[in-house]
């Protein structure tokens, strides 16, 4: 195959590759003296000087920039007198990334990467491998016949040709090379310093949050402030309404998120309690602790979910889930292109499968399709948390550009993420932020933007990574947004772990702030993430509960006066209230009075989160009068509320691209009793509440961190599912 008319197989159609001119790739032998290598690079004329050169030392690569000014024969001459340099053995092809940068290449090694049907044995594989001259070197442990081959000295054409004649064989589901590539991260650094409190100010001043839209439901409370330093400078968190959200959870421990990117450093005193587990992908063991200067993956698993409240740095969006850390990526020099590979981000993705992980972040891309790593993301989406499946969210890229969202955001696996500025604008060279290098790529399969401008979070510590101290403050990028977003996800399966994957992208997308213009756009997808909006439709049914005292009759004997009592359902099940009870009670625990609500059978609740519009069903008790104990001379009140209710589960995603894979229709019906309790005792006619206001979920139980109990209410524990909730008022 002649390397102008090269292509290869993503499902069945075919990618044309086009040889780069910038760059060749040297196949060095492992005994090599790498010095007189890069002499030698050092001394050809039509190549570049030698620190713009990378040692890819996995595969024994020299991968050499080209100086185009020098001409094309000079640039022929100086590759031809490489192939002369003791140690150098041959030169690998190198092709333009499609749709990418000049300095972002894929260099064709000898392996690749086949899907064998399920029918064909091992001897058969055995024997084609054999004919066409490769060997087996990786054999997947999820999937079956899912085999990573490398050519032998008898190979009967190059990986390209190989990959292809597979990829065509009846025996094949496909055939892939494993390129090695050369991609930009997707995050951007401001260098310019910039006033991050008044930047938070601006942010919490904008118009963003409301655009005149109503909530799914009426606003949770926030959660007690963390003491986390850095916390005024996180705009991000209260534009996202992240502490209105952690007023019913702040995360559960027994939730991962998995951060795929150039590995995380685990001793980060803001990160180190939160890691659950960690994986290398480029080395196939658990060591996945990042070089110095590779800081990205660190950022991104802070804005995740870095400890809150421990008096430290920042807080992450999900602060009491856990990390796993995947490295599938890092850069050989500060400054250099990712290097990765097509088998270590296949390998990473489902090693993340394999290891737990209920979300997977994705602050990374580019590139053309490939059908090995849209067939990991489908694994998630399939066999990950059980077969309920993993939520993959993914970097739409910074380019600016339109129809430019870049893969894994582009498979309809992936929820593509961009990012937002402190105006709720998407994240342009124009927008209001002033930051006129990057912008945000958009196109049809944005679901949602997220903050990606001026965000704090935890860096490599001492010189490593971005700055000079464990913190960074100017993180920019689609690839800040998309842990921000990934951070709700796991706020979302925290209330609801039950949630299938598709029922969390609906609750992601429908739950989203709408930007102008009204409804989903190719610019800001579904809108920016509201994490309040998401964690009221993951609970399921709530309550609002408005009382106030009053005294009636001669002896102004006491009486409750439910102002309002409502249950409603915010989410996407269809909910029947099977009963309620409202009881009061005296101080010694003695029934007062009762109320009994006994439908037979009760009406549904429609879904309160739908594509077209949320159906606004409740159940009222407005204006309900309860006997409470005493007089206005001396009075106390205690009331319980009791109520039982089935709920059904979604048949179908309400949201799901037209080109997505369809979902199993499946139908759950779950019975639940959960209770509310207020308890009030005075003694003083002047300590009369004027109104209570009791409104649920609540916040379940924090789990502690090493020396603090994160400033919790020790009472205030979560209906969601049986548990109860008790307020107790004491006045006088």
């Amino acid at each position: 195959m002649a390397m102008s008319d090269s292509f290869y197989y993503a499902d069945d159609h075919k990618v044309e590759l086009t040889p780069s001119k910038a760059y060749i790739a040297l196949d060095v032998e492992a005994e090599a003296d790498r010095e007189e290598i890069m002499g030698a690079v050092a001394a050809a004329e039509g190549l570049e000087r030698p620190e713009d050169a990378e040692v890819i030392e996995p595969f024994g690569i020299v991968l050499a920039r080209t100086d185009q000014t020098a001409g094309e024969s000079a640039v022929a001459a100086a590759s031809s007198d490489m192939l002369g340099v003791s140690g150098v053995r041959s030169e690998y092809p190198v092709f333009q990334m499609p749709d990418g940068e000049e300095d972002e290449v894929m260099i064709l090694v000898p392996q690749f990467r086949v899907q064998f049907k399920p029918d064909v044995s091992r001897e058969e594989i055995d024997a084609m491998n054999e004919e066409h001259g490769v060997e087996i070197v990786d054999e997947d442990a999820a999937l079956p016949n899912n085999y990573l081959l490398r050519l032998t000295e008898t190979a009967s054409h190059d990986a390209l040709e190989l990959a292809n004649r597979y990829h065509e064989s009846d025996r094949t589901e496909f055939a892939e090379p494993d390129f090695v590539m050369k991609v930009r991260q997707v995050s951007t650094v401001m260098t310019e310093d910039v006033d991050l409190e008044e930047i938070a100010r601006e942010a919490d001043a904008g118009d963003g949050n409301l655009r005149g839209l109503p909530d799914v439901a009426p606003s949770v409370e926030r959660a007690a402030p963390v003491n986390d330093p850095f916390f005024g400078s996180q705009w991000a968190l209260r534009k996202m309404r992240v502490p209105e959200a952690w007023g019913v959870t702040r995360g559960r421990s027994t939730l991962t998120l998995a951060i795929l990117d150039e590995g995380v450093q685990t001793r980060h005193p803001d990160l180190a309690d939160r890691i659950a587990a960690t994986y290398d992908a480029t080395g196939n063991d658990a060591n996945q602790e990042p070089n110095a200067w590779d800081g990205h993956g660190t950022a991104c698993a802070g804005i995740a979910a870095a400890t809150a409240n421990n008096g430290r740095g920042v807080a992450g969006v999900a602060p009491n889930c856990r990390i796993i850390a995947i490295r599938i990526a890092y850069t050989t020099r500060p400054g250099a292109n990712w290097t990765t590979t097509t088998s270590w981000i296949y390998r990473g993705v489902v090693r993340a499968v394999l290891m737990g992980a209920d979300v997977l972040s994705n602050s990374w891309g580019g590139g053309a399709y490939s059908t090995t790593i849209r067939r990991a993301f489908e694994y998630a989406r399939t066999h990950g948390r059980g077969g309920k499946g993993c939520v993959s969210i993914g970097a739409t890229g910074n380019s600016d550009r339109a129809n430019g969202v870049i893969y894994p955001a582009k498979y309809p696996e992936v929820l593509a993420c961009g990012a937002s500025n402190e105006w709720d604008q998407r994240k342009s060279r124009t927008s209001r932020d002033g930051e006129t290098w990057w912008g945000s790529n958009y196109g049809p399969e944005v679901d949602f933007v997220a903050p990606g401008v001026h965000i704090y979070t935890t860096d490599n510590r001492s010189t490593g990574g971005y700055s000079t101290g464990d913190y960074f403050a100017r993180f920019n990028g689609t690839s800040s947004a998309t842990p921000n977003a990934a951070g709700v996800a796991g706020l979302v399966l925290s209330v609801d772990p039950n949630l299938r994957q598709w029922e969390v992208r609906d609750i992601l997308r429908l739950t989203a702030r709408d930007l102008s213009p009204r409804g989903r756009d190719d610019e800001h997808g579904f809108g920016r993430v509201d994490a309040a909006r998401a964690v009221q439709a993951a609970a399921r049914l709530w309550s609002q509960v408005v009382l106030r005292l009053e005294f009636k009759g001669a002896g102004q004997e006491c009486y409750m006066r439910f102002r309002r009592f409502r249950l409603y359902n915010s989410g996407l099940n269809t909910i029947r209230v099977n009963g309620v009870s409202i009881r009061s009670y005296d101080p010694s625990g003695a029934e007062v009075d009762r109320f009994e609500f006994r439908p037979d059978p009760g009406g549904r609740m429609r879904p309160g989160l739908a594509a077209g519009g949320g159906s606004g069903d409740d159940l009222r008790f407005d204006g309900l009068l309860l006997r409470a104990h005493g007089t206005r001379r001396s009075w106390s009140y205690r009331w319980r509320a009791n109520w039982s209710y089935t709920y059904w589960r979604p048949s179908s995603p309400a949201t799901t691209p037209a080109d997505a894979t369809p979902e199993t229709p499946q139908m759950a019906e779950e019975s639940f009793e959960e209770d509310v309790e207020l308890v009030v005792d005075s003694e003083k006619p002047d300590a009369l509440p004027q109104q209570v206001v009791v409104q649920t979920p609540k916040e379940e139980p924090v789990e502690p961190t090493p020396a603090l109990t994160n400033g919790q209410p020790e009472n205030d524990l979560s209906i969601t599912g049986k548990q109860p909730v008790t307020i107790t008022i004491k006045m006088g």
